[in-house]
């Protein structure tokens, strides 16, 4: 199955005890395998500008099927963040961490 980290074959060292909590969840995020991907998963990773080019596609299916869908944030939050990618232009290339 195929990760973030594997798509963009950089990898990130383990999170040490002393990380905030939404360091060391996106490390785990960019291991996990992205057919396993919940809501709620691609609205912390896309809020972070991580994985964009592999979540994006992902996230647009979804809202296809649920405009309105949430994860456990804002109901819009997922929505919103995939309107203002497609505003500004988002060509599906890398994006930065």
């Amino acid at each position: 199955m195929t990760t973030i980290e594997e798509l963009e074959r950089d990898v990130w060292p383990d999170p040490s005890p002393d990380d905030a909590f939404l360091i060391t969840r996106c490390t785990e995020l960019r291991r996990k395998p992205l057919a396993e991907f919940t809501v709620e998963d691609l609205r912390i990773m896309l809020g972070q500008e991580i994985g964009v080019s592999a979540l994006l596609p992902r996230a647009v299916n979804v809202l296809l099927r649920d405009p309105l869908v949430c994860g456990l944030g804002e109901r819009e939050e997922v929505a919103a963040w995939t309107a203002s990618r497609a505003a500004a232009g988002w060509t599906g290339g890398p994006t930065a961490r």
